[in-house]
């Protein structure tokens, strides 16, 4: 979806534009974003060329399955220094645990292993006249069609979503008993058309939440991982997903792109209006200390990752740019 959606992809610029419009930058992102162009394309292939061909590699031997593993993982673990991405990462790298049989871990405890495994003969030895086998049963045969089966369901799944992602439009005579399974089956969701930052957006629309106790003097209500102060430098929050920070970023999306405020915000700035204390305590500073403020309003700005020269001039982090009003209450 990304070598067809996009030409930043296709060109390699993605990571040109990555590190400053993901959802959550850290301060990483920003020295990310400071490399030498011809190093972010270069780590831009050799992300395609991970997403591409690991997956490939995970249908392969004990070789090429540890290969993708170790594939993915670094991917996944340069992905987690840059962004706050919570635990996808973390669930990313788990899945690659199956793909390491056991003389894969052999290494890590070696000695464990050869004593455990001595141990173990010796006392099977002891009670067993039966010559112990480190060989794995056979696969029953009885067990064989179905998985041949199974595969040919999924193969046969995977190919819609797959042909459509790569900009084929089968004709309808060819579409139709290509995508009956799919339409039968997707509720169950086996395959998908998934496909994360396919189209890569190239500027930071930003939603600020502001209030008024006089009608004249608008004041901000900084969130903890988004931008605010832009002094201040980008957070990091570990495993931590802030739903709040999460869903302004889309909802900055969406209005930058004309589709104007999601219904949740406006309920969100009604609540804000009334100084509900539950939603207060979502946010990282109250210009208000509790106390509800006259009206508030969504503005929406366009922020950018200052350059180095800018942050040595004047310590700041972001350039804010714009302010066109989205919503009042």
């Amino acid at each position: 979806v990304k070598l067809h959606g996009d030409a930043v992809w296709r060109d390699l610029s993605a990571l040109r534009y990555h590190f400053m419009t993901q959802p959550l930058p850290t301060v990483s992102a920003w020295w990310a974003h400071q490399l030498p162009p011809g190093i972010l394309r270069a780590m831009t292939a050799a992300a395609l060329a991970i997403e591409v061909i690991a997956p490939l590699l995970v249908f392969g031997g004990p070789r090429a399955r540890r290969v993708a593993a170790a594939a993915i993982v670094v991917l996944q673990l340069a992905i987690a220094a840059t962004g706050n991405y919570g635990f996808f990462n973390l669930l990313t790298i788990v899945l690659c645990v199956a793909l390491l049989d056991d003389d894969a871990w052999r290494w890590l405890w070696r000695s464990r292993w050869q004593l455990r495994r001595r141990g173990a003969r010796s006392v099977a030895e002891a009670t067993s006249t039966t010559p112990l086998s480190s060989d794995r049963p056979p696969l029953p045969r009885r067990r064989r069609p179905i998985e041949a089966a199974v595969v040919v369901l999924v193969l046969w799944l995977t190919a819609a979503p797959l042909v459509l992602a790569a900009g084929w439009y089968p004709p309808a005579a060819v579409a139709a008993p290509l995508l009956a399974p799919f339409v039968a089956l997707s509720s169950w969701r086996i395959v998908n058309p998934y496909g994360l930052f396919a189209d890569m957006t190239t500027t930071r629309p930003e939603l600020r939440i502001e209030g008024t106790a006089d009608g004249v003097a608008w004041r901000p209500y900084d969130l903890h991982w988004l931008p605010g102060d832009v002094q201040r430098a980008p957070r990091l929050a570990g495993v931590h997903m802030p739903r709040l920070d999460w869903q302004l970023w889309f909802a900055a999306l969406q209005a930058d792109g004309g589709g104007g405020a999601p219904d949740w915000l406006v309920r969100f700035l009604d609540r804000l209006k009334a100084g509900e204390p539950t939603v207060t305590a979502l946010l990282a500073r109250d210009p208000f200390a509790g106390r509800a403020p006259l009206a508030v309003r969504a503005v929406l700005v366009l922020d950018r990752f200052t350059t180095v020269a800018e942050r040595r001039a004047g310590g700041a982090w972001w350039v804010r740019t714009g302010g066109v009003t989205v919503i009042t209450r």
